[in-house]
């Protein structure tokens, strides 16, 4: 009978410690994801089709100039003529040698459709990739591509290929600062 009695007292007294836990990590969860910096989700593997971007680029040896660049594109968007249906945004990078990658601010565009003036047009290749997604600010977006390029191999055993890697802002974009915001990833990988 006693036996009995602290198997039960051990184990509720088990089951209080964990769920005093409880709200501590919640609390820590929901800062994280204020902050842009919640635990990622492991991706989701899909095949894009090939399409094509119409925006402005730069070569970066960090992302630095990147915020100046989509301020220099935004403003001209309602130049582009044909743009993809649902209308998106896209970040494009890609590598050039081992300290400098060239980033391509744009929107997705009907094949075909006039590049305006000043603008350029990038042909992204059909591709096998990991889409991973970012919640929050933007504050928290290097952070989250360190923790991907940080477990790619390790903890999700991708094998990332040649090619360029993509931001995917859509609708579920919000702001800069929004906690609500969210931006789709997508890494180049080998198909397992």
């Amino acid at each position: 009978g006693v036996d009995i009695v602290r198997r039960a007292l051990t184990a509720l007294v088990r089951q209080i410690a964990e769920r005093s836990r409880l709200p501590d990590e919640l609390d820590r969860y929901i800062s994280l994801i204020e902050k842009g910096k919640a635990m990622l989700q492991d991706p989701t593997i899909v095949d894009l089709p090939a399409f094509e971007v119409t925006g402005l680029s730069c070569v970066c040896k960090d992302a630095t100039p990147i915020p100046a660049l989509w301020d220099r594109f935004l403003p001209h968007c309602a130049q582009i003529v044909a743009p993809s249906q649902p209308p998106a945004c896209f970040g494009v990078c890609e590598r050039i040698d081992g300290e400098s990658f060239r980033y391509f601010a744009g929107t997705g565009t009907q094949p075909g459709a006039p590049v305006p003036a000043g603008m350029e047009r990038l042909f992204v290749p059909a591709q096998h990739y990991a889409r991973f997604t970012h919640h929050g600010p933007l504050a928290g977006f290097g952070e989250t591509l360190s923790e991907i390029w940080g477990g790619l191999e390790s903890r999700w055993q991708l094998t990332p290929t040649h090619g360029p890697d993509l931001e995917l802002y859509d609708e579920r974009y919000t702001g800069p600062d929004r906690a609500d915001s969210a931006i789709d990833i997508y890494i180049p990988v080998e198909p397992k």
